[in-house]
């Protein structure tokens, strides 16, 4: 079975939605390349009384994947601006991802 090897790229992919239970919408593809889509984040993590949550945003570019031949993820985690997808289009890890044939997240 072949294992998922996670390279993290400090930055955090984030779009803040506080939401009240609302299920996250579905998957957008934005080209042929990359989609997008949003899992349900927990606002605070450090209050278990808490069960404020907000949809997260993220993007995947699957341009140079191939999952036959390797199960290599480049992981790009935002700051404090909203995502976009230009964050997995270019940078110097998308060199790599090409090399490799990884999946940027």
């Amino acid at each position: 079975m072949k294992r998922l090897l996670l390279v993290f790229i400090i930055s955090f992919l984030t779009d803040a939605i506080v939401t009240s239970q609302n299920p996250a919408p579905s998957i957008v593809s934005l080209k042929d390349t990359i989609d997008f889509g949003y899992f349900t984040q927990k606002l605070d993590h450090t209050d278990p009384s808490n069960t404020k949550t907000w949809l997260q945003r993220y993007y995947v570019n699957h341009e140079y994947f191939n999952k036959d031949d390797r199960n290599v993820a480049f992981l790009y985690v935002g700051g404090d601006s909203a995502a976009s997808y230009v964050w997995v289009e270019a940078g110097s890890y998308i060199e790599s991802a090409k090399k490799i044939r990884g999946i940027i997240i």
